[in-house]
């Protein structure tokens, strides 16, 4: 093999790496972060005046992840759908409102905007709980 023949198959080679990488990939989940969320949630009782203490807690999650949140009579999964430059996207495992929307509005997605809260509450009327959502 002559020196200009191995320059030759060197750089097909090195185009052949630089566009496997530079291409999308279709074989595994791309995931983006971490992201710090500051979670809040809030149980309440419309038949008590005295409320229970907000839990609070963070998560650091990526695209792709999931985590649990304690609601009044079980848990929601949250995940994480989509990361990008404004905040991300995330999907519940069960319906809920955003705080002041009515029963009309619920929804499983919703977007977290970067450096706004996002209050979401269960699709119920005498007691429930309220979940705040911001990225930290």
């Amino acid at each position: 093999m002559n020196k200009h023949s191995v320059v030759v198959t060197l750089l097909a080679v090195a185009g052949l790496l630089v566009g496997a990488c530079a291409g999308g990939r279709t074989d595994v989940e791309e995931r983006v972060g971490p992201v710090t969320l500051e979670v809040v949630s809030q149980d309440w009782s419309g038949w008590s005046k005295e409320q229970p203490d907000p839990e609070n807690t963070r998560v650091s999650v990526s695209q792709g992840d999931t985590f649990s949140v304690p609601v009044i009579g079980d848990d929601v999964v949250v995940r994480v759908s989509e990361v990008h430059d404004e905040g991300m996207w995330i999907e519940t495992d069960q319906d809920l409102m955003r705080k002041d929307d009515g029963f009309d509005d619920a929804d499983d997605e919703f977007e977290l905007e970067n450096g706004v809260p996002l209050e979401l509450t269960t699709t119920t009327m005498d007691a429930g709980t309220t979940i705040t959502l911001t990225i930290a």
